[in-house]
């Protein structure tokens, strides 16, 4: 819904979806392995969150 009502905001879709996808991982995690998937999405998650917030796409007008 954010895309459509501020179209700067593209990017928040993509990372919806991929937080939501580490959120259903964390879930189901059972082994050392799957922790390491879900930690290291989730330092990619703040990272992409960085990159977008210096460039501008999270800026109030």
């Amino acid at each position: 819904l954010t895309p459509i009502l501020e179209p700067s905001a593209w990017a928040t879709t993509f990372l919806f979806v991929f937080g939501l996808f580490l959120w259903l991982k964390l879930r189901k995690a059972l082994i050392s392995s799957d922790f390491d998937l879900v930690l290291t999405g989730s330092a990619l998650l703040i990272l992409f969150q960085t990159i977008l917030l210096v460039f501008g796409f999270y800026q109030s007008k």
